[in-house]
């Protein structure tokens, strides 16, 4: 939102919109077309404006879907707060029980009467400069959100604006209102980095493997076409550089070398793809096997050094 001098004045009839998530009770998708009109309990519509399919589930468990609805009509009274919602179009249906919606914060932007305004091209000028701050903003939320054992790859926040009506600012200003939507694709970080692997090193052979850092890499989609939250799976291509660590497992290594002379050790140690290097040291330094304990086997990772 930014705040302009008011240029003059305009009749408006905005309609409200706001988030909703749709719940989906039965074990197929459901799918919803354009228009779909969602109902609250005292009567008011409001209407998705793209086709959506809502995930399958069960009624205990239903499939979610999140998607912004639009207030039938203009107007003050579609500024409501969180509320039900059913689908008219099923009633009669056996899924009309089972398809339903909440919202868990208000509409708003229902407006019906003369404000201020401000000509288009005002409003152009003030777009550039909202868009990058909502941008920094909604890579910033989404970054917060990653949770432990994810990775964000770069390329993979897709971020589309839409113009909101302007609304009466103080002062006699306008305020002129944009809203960003960003979609977000995260990756399990040991499955990304075992399919990167899989991709990079003919001789590997699934051996546990986790991702350095994803900040070298970046994901384009195919075609450039930018994927739906509703769908089910998309396609890209992955480039650039990272390190890939192979997951050593101590307890292993020890138990491989316990009781071993210092050439068996060597010979063995050096069969663990997922070792580069390794040292052995034996204490007192003229012992000539290891100890027959693995628990008395202390073993040190160093990971090796960014190229």
């Amino acid at each position: 939102i930014k705040e302009v001098k008011a240029e003059g004045t305009e009749n408006a009839n905005d309609p409200a919109e706001g988030t909703v998530i749709i719940y989906n009770g039965q074990e197929k998708v459901q799918e919803l077309i354009k228009n779909t009109r969602f109902e609250t309990p005292d009567g008011l519509l409001f209407r998705i404006h793209e086709s959506v399919k809502v995930p399958a589930g069960t009624k205990a468990v239903p499939g979610q879907l999140q998607i912004t609805v639009y207030a039938d009509a203009g107007g003050e009274k579609y500024n409501i707060g969180p509320s039900t919602f059913t689908l008219p179009g099923l009633k009669g249906s056996a899924v009309y029980e089972l398809v339903y919606a909440k919202s868990s914060g208000s509409m708003s932007g229902g407006f019906s009467g003369v404000r201020p305004s401000v000509s288009d091209k005002t409003k152009e000028a003030q777009r550039a400069e909202i868009e990058a701050g909502l941008e920094r903003d909604l890579k910033n939320e989404i970054a917060s959100k990653v949770a432990e054992g994810y990775v964000l790859v770069p390329g993979s926040i897709f971020i589309s604006y839409a113009s909101l009506p302007s609304t009466a600012g103080s002062d006699n200003n306008v305020a002129v209102q944009e809203k960003g939507m960003a979609t977000a694709f995260v990756f399990p970080k040991d499955a990304l980095a075992k399919a990167i692997t899989f991709r990079s090193n003919a001789t590997y052979a699934g051996q546990p493997v986790t991702l350095g850092s994803a900040d070298g890499l970046v994901l384009t989609p195919k075609d450039g076409l930018v994927p739906m939250p509703s769908d089910e799976s998309f396609t890209f291509s992955l480039s650039g550089n990272t390190h890939i660590l192979w997951v050593v497992d101590s307890v292993k290594i020890a138990g491989s070398v316990a009781g071993k002379s210092r050439q068996a050790a060597s010979t063995i140690l050096a069969g663990f793809p997922e070792v580069g290097a390794g040292r052995l040291f034996l204490k007192p330094f003229w012992a000539g096997t290891m100890p027959e304990d693995p628990a008395e086997i202390k073993i040190v990772l160093e990971e090796p050094e960014s190229r």
